[in-house]
């Protein structure tokens, strides 16, 4: 091949355009969708603790009474739902142990009065800021299980959020030790990539 002036320009341009075309071809691909759906886990996740954090703050200078469940004492139980209420009052007519009449009083008795200490501890505890934390604790925790629920049925498009997502699941979490097998095939893919 001769050395002409267009061949110059030709080989220039080639040398230009061909590096230019590959990093607008990499610029205009789109993102893997699960680093961001990795992202909001993480994220919602790390709200979710910093709430959880803050309401066991509180509730640790807060006395036991005001931190308590709702309840209702029957001889030496204590009864903390209406479910549990109607269990043991069924339990005892069934049996027939005394006047049916008798324990369904004894059951309307039992419910008033744990309505009124459900309503005596939500007091206590919307006066100490307990039911606020306990609400964001909620909302944190919806939004936790919505991005879960969101990364879990996110695919990976690329071989690194492949990689991604499978370490992020491989991490050790409360008391579970990463999985070796899924370590192999992590290092497999790194290699492909």
């Amino acid at each position: 091949m001769t050395t002409t002036r267009r061949n110059l320009l030709t080989t220039a341009l080639a040398t230009a355009v061909v590096p230019t075309l590959a990093i607008a071809a990499t610029a205009v691909a789109p993102a893997d969708p699960i680093f961001a759906a990795l992202d909001a886990k993480r994220n919602t996740y790390a709200a979710f603790q910093g709430v959880c954090d803050a309401r066991n703050a509180l509730a640790s200078k807060l006395s036991p009474d005001v931190r308590r469940d709702p309840r209702v004492r029957y001889a030496n139980l204590f009864l903390t739902s209406h479910e549990e209420i109607d269990r043991l009052i069924d339990q005892i007519i069934s049996i027939g142990f005394g006047s049916r009449s008798h324990y369904e009083q004894l059951r309307a008795e039992l419910h008033a009065a744990l309505d009124a200490d459900a309503a005596e501890v939500e007091k206590a505890q919307e006066a100490a800021g307990l039911t606020a934390r306990i609400a964001a604790v909620s909302v944190a925790s919806d939004a936790e299980s919505a991005a879960s629920m969101a990364l879990t049925s996110t695919v990976p498009t690329t071989i690194a959020g492949a990689i991604a997502a499978l370490e992020y699941h491989n991490q050790p979490f409360c008391g579970r030790e990463p999985d070796e097998f899924l370590a192999t095939i992590i290092r497999g893919l790194k290699a492909l990539a």
